[in-house]
């Protein structure tokens, strides 16, 4: 068995995989016939949301009733997210996850879209040099885009 799961290898199929001679991916071309289709306010917010999601490097750092408290390790930024895959965390694990954020004026929390990995075996600091040798070091000057690009895309397609 594989051990890249499902939601994984499909969320990257669909909005990270770039095909043909303009790089667009699956979700790009839905988002351009979002407004013919007339799919929706709510849906169409939706998709550009995916389109825009990444993975990312997680640590729970705590529990709010059915939501995780997680922090971005490069970007510090703390967030609430359901994880509806029933994942049962505990607090100091690190993950890599793809999130949702909230869609606006419907939840207040983002929302886990793949299954999560538990990355065991690196603590904090060594993913934190990891990124470093990637140029992407927290609060420096473009370190938002880097992180965006190499979370997304990676530095080749199959990288992630």
């Amino acid at each position: 068995m594989s051990p890249i799961t499902d939601s994984l290898f499909t969320t990257w199929t669909q909005f990270d995989l770039p095909f043909g001679p303009d790089h667009e991916t699956i979700d790009d071309c839905f988002e351009a016939l979002s407004g013919v289709l007339r799919i929706g306010q709510i849906r169409e917010q939706a998709v550009a949301q995916l389109r825009r999601s990444r993975l990312g490097i997680h640590q729970v750092t705590g529990q709010v009733g059915t939501c995780f408290r997680l922090r971005e390790l490069v970007t510090n930024a703390e967030i609430e997210a359901l994880v509806p895959s029933g994942f049962s965390g505990k607090t100091g694990e690190i993950l890599l996850v793809r999130l949702l954020p909230p869609l606006r004026g419907e939840t207040s929390y983002h929302i886990a879209v793949t299954t999560p990995y538990l990355l065991v075996g690196f603590r904090e600091k060594e993913w934190l040099e990891y990124f470093a040798r990637h140029q992407i070091v927290p609060r420096t000057i473009g370190m938002a885009e880097r992180l965006q690009q190499h979370l997304k895309f990676g530095p080749k397609p199959d990288y992630w």
